[in-house]
């Protein structure tokens, strides 16, 4: 089987990808590459994978032609963040001269609508298989599988942070492991959100809570701590959350599970490699207090669509094309991992002079509005 470019993942990025530059060369013949054929995804429970989405990556993904149930979708108009000695920051749409901050999507709800839409897309095909070996014959890339082989031009790897097609490029990474998790759920509240995230940094580690439709919020607690909080029952995993969060949204009821994920930093020299290009977390992790990893690989499927659609088929594994990709997207990714890593260390810091600085300096920027406005447009 042989394609133009075989897309390795189909989750959001790899899927967001394929179907952009699909619409944009409808000429390119695209594979897309899965363990196991994807299963629609029920709407009936709340998704514990919940993306807070920018507003330029909302954009993008209507430009797609999504079709996304909007009633599951929450807004974030505002963002109250809280140091750990009476510090606080608060940004809001208004500053930022936009509509919403950000949009609160569950996983099966993009996926599905991506998905969706990729059924009805002539030049794209989905094949499941399980891949083994990667080689190269002449001006091709060779996908080794456990039912059959394919030939592409380019591969795209975007199978995640534990790439199997990173890995095989052998590209230069460096790891950092914060030995902490990610621990996320979803609730129900007592008072209402408005619309409000909140963020609290302290020495159990860096909560976040974000709103969702029908008064309900997911939260991000990345931890040492997850071990202990996995195994309390509902109720007292419920009351740890809320007293975290200075009970601001009041009693609040879990909905879905816990659920845990690892926090490491992978950063990568480059994001190519011979006819191998990197895209979301293939290409990237970054701490989750920002929460900007998906929003960092939406731009990646999205400069990389936009560069291939400027070339002809035989074009798209050239070196120099995957160079610019590269060029383009490297800076602004190391940018966003250098700051999150930056804060994550300064609110580490434990002496008591390091704690006044940090609060301080989160009340002094809070005073100034160009320099939040640059901040959320920063991110």
């Amino acid at each position: 089987m042989k394609f133009d470019i075989i897309v390795v993942g189909g989750g959001l990025v790899g899927y967001s990808f394929a179907l952009d530059l699909a619409q944009k060369k409808p000429n390119f013949t695209i594979g897309i590459l899965e363990h196991k054929e994807y299963q629609m995804l029920e709407h009936n429970n709340l998704d514990s994978r919940i993306y807070a989405i920018s507003p330029d990556n909302i954009r993008y993904l209507e430009s797609l032609g999504l079709e996304i149930d909007q009633s599951r979708v929450g807004t974030i108009k505002k963002m109250d963040v809280f140091g750990d000695q009476n510090g606080n920051i608060i940004f809001d749409n208004k500053i930022a001269k936009q509509l919403f901050l950000a949009k609160t999507i569950e996983y099966n709800n993009l996926q599905n609508s991506l998905y969706l839409k990729l059924k009805t897309i002539a030049n794209i095909s989905l094949i499941y298989d399980n891949l083994k070996e990667i080689s190269y014959k002449d001006n091709d890339i060779v996908l080794i599988g456990s039912k059959d082989s394919y030939i592409s031009r380019l591969v795209v790897g975007a199978d995640g942070a534990n790439s199997f097609i990173r890995a095989s490029s052998q590209t230069e990474i460096e790891e950092i492991n914060y030995q902490e998790r990610g621990v996320v759920a979803n609730f129900e509240c007592q008072y209402h959100h408005n619309n409000t995230a909140y963020q609290w940094f302290s020495a159990r580690g860096v909560l976040a809570y974000l709103p969702l439709s029908n008064n309900q919020i997911s939260i991000v607690w990345a931890t040492k701590e997850y071990q202990k909080l996995t195994s309390l029952s509902d109720e007292d995993f419920s009351l740890e959350v809320e007293a975290m969060g200075a009970g601001k949204l009041g009693k609040l009821k879990l909905i879905t599970k816990a659920q845990v994920f690892p926090l490491r930093l992978y950063m990568l020299k480059n994001i190519y490699a011979n006819k191998i290009a990197l895209i979301g977390d293939a290409a990237h992790t970054i701490h989750p207090l920002a929460g900007q990893g998906v929003n960092l690989g939406f731009a990646d499927a999205q400069v990389l669509a936009t560069i291939l659609s400027k070339c002809e088929s035989y074009q798209v594994g050239d070196s120099v094309i995957l160079r610019k990709y590269n060029n383009l997207r490297i800076s602004e990714i190391r940018r966003m991992q250098l700051t999150c890593h930056a804060l994550y260390r300064l609110f580490g810091l434990k002496k008591p002079l390091f704690k006044k600085v940090r609060n301080s300096g989160l009340n002094f920027v809070n005073l100034i509005p160009a320099v939040k406005k640059y901040l959320i447009n920063a991110t």
